[in-house]
């Protein structure tokens, strides 16, 4: 939830319609998140996969730290398709580490009960 106010706001600026950057953060945040988790039924449960998923998560935050204003700053004038696509390479990342988090969690926890 916090990197997806961070993403709101960021992106509020970026399109100049808080409606339509909360609408589109929300909604690829939920569909890659939704894969993210498809993906992780197909992976066998293992102990350390919790820790690469939150390591990727967290190396995730630190390069939206780094290098998201930059990026919005030179694709600020391209065209609302190229926006799009640009928030869709960007959201979509995160999301499937988001949506692989979960299930890895409550997996691990029926191993390990």
């Amino acid at each position: 939830m916090l990197i997806e106010i961070i993403l709101i706001q960021r992106f509020t600026l970026y399109f100049g319609n808080v409606i339509y950057a909360a609408a589109l953060v929300v909604c690829l945040m939920l569909v890659s998140s939704g894969f993210g988790s498809l993906v992780s039924q197909k992976i066998t449960p293992k102990p350390y996969r919790i820790f690469l998923i939150v390591s990727f998560i967290i190396i995730s935050f630190i390069i939206y730290a780094l290098f998201l204003s930059g990026w919005i700053r030179t694709t600020i004038g391209f065209s609302l398709t190229d926006k799009n696509c640009f928030i869709i390479s960007v959201d979509r990342t995160a999301g499937i580490f988001y949506g692989n988090a979960i299930p890895a969690w409550i997996e691990i926890a029926f191993i390990l009960k």
